[in-house]
């Protein structure tokens, strides 16, 4: 009798020891999972923060570019008065109204 409960002991431990090598395989199998969706997570953040600097971009050369094709609209409103009238580039800005500080722009590009 004495050989079973040994046995059983020894049967016993074979298994507690396997429950904590599963247990550390699953540990280690959690923490590669974890290590996982944090690397993801950060990959999502670093492509999301890379998405909103395109777009903020994308506006500031759009913004350039209205800018750009107003001061042209003007300049050629400006040479067609110029024209018309036989006035100087300074008095069709004036008659124009263009601002101040986009004169240096429709000067530049008379």
């Amino acid at each position: 009798m004495r050989e079973k409960i040994s046995g059983g002991t020894a049967s016993a431990d074979a298994m507690k020891s396997l429950a904590k090598r599963a247990r550390c395989y699953l540990d280690e199998i959690d923490m590669e999972r974890i290590h996982f969706v944090k690397q993801q997570e950060q990959e999502e953040r670093d492509y999301m923060i890379f998405e909103m600097r395109l777009r903020d971009e994308r506006a500031e050369a759009r913004d350039e570019g209205r800018a750009e094709g107003k001061a042209v609209g003007k300049a050629e409103a400006a040479r067609s008065l110029m024209e018309s009238l036989d006035i100087t580039k300074e008095k069709a800005m004036e008659l124009l109204k263009i601002p101040a500080e986009l004169q240096p722009k429709v000067l530049a590009l008379l």
